[in-house]
């Protein structure tokens, strides 16, 4: 008897799994597809049958200038994005976020930038379920 209920309890633990949403998903998004069902939504299954393009565009127009002791980034807006997360990296392989929260301005002043040194700088675009873009680099050293 001891295999049976212990089959049980993993049997409802896998359905409770694959139904309920995760702790993740902090929205919901109404696709209104076939087979669409509310307690799906947001789960790691409904994200990999959805239909929908779950990454939002990539950002374009990313322009860095010289500002007094920094730099300002900006970029063109993308009407889909909630927000936009700012990367910095020294060496164009390593990339650290500078933002705790999304970004929800078109612009950005960065201060306490090093004269001479190079400075790669990324940008994504967030989506309404939390998707992130890819990146878009752009190099600046400060003169």
């Amino acid at each position: 008897m001891p295999v049976k209920k212990g089959f049980f309890f993993l049997a409802v633990l896998l359905v409770g799994w694959l139904v309920f949403p995760s702790a993740e998903a902090e929205t919901e998004v109404d696709l209104g597809g076939p087979g669409d069902h509310p307690k799906l939504r947001g789960s790691w299954i409904y994200r990999l049958f959805s239909t929908s393009k779950p990454n939002p565009e990539k950002p374009t127009q990313l322009t860095i200038t010289k500002e007094r002791f920094g730099a300002e980034l900006s970029w063109a807006a993308d009407l889909k994005a909630v927000g936009y997360n700012i990367y910095v990296s020294t060496d164009g392989q390593k990339y650290r976020r500078l933002n705790r929260q999304p970004i929800t301005e078109k612009k950005l002043i960065l201060r306490s930038l090093v004269k001479g040194k190079p400075y790669f700088f990324a940008l994504t675009s967030i989506g309404e379920e939390g998707y992130e873009s890819e990146k878009t680099i752009q190099p600046f050293t400060l003169k």
